[in-house]
């Protein structure tokens, strides 16, 4: 098992130690399940979230739009009923 199998592993006991508390006090089983899986997906994305925000890539919108334009824009014909701005 990897590194990452055991911290799932672990995530998922900890949450199913959760859920099986929640139904012992006599919570709805369904709301129970379907919170526990939220919180189950939610920790499992935490870290890609986390490095996806950190990541730094330089990105030129205007330049992307202008890219895009040339690209596929210009070589579209235009349909009889359109109207330039």
């Amino acid at each position: 098992m990897t590194e990452y199998e055991i911290w799932v592993e672990g995530i998922c006991a900890a949450e199913h130690a959760i859920a099986k508390k929640h139904m012992a006090a006599g919570k709805n089983p369904t709301q129970v399940l379907d919170t526990m899986s939220k919180n189950i997906i939610k920790k499992l994305l935490h870290p890609i979230f986390t490095d996806l925000r950190n990541t730094k890539t330089p990105y030129d919108s205007e330049k992307s739009k202008q890219e895009y334009k040339e690209m596929y824009l210009d070589h579209v014909k235009k349909a009889p009923d359109h109207i330039e701005n």
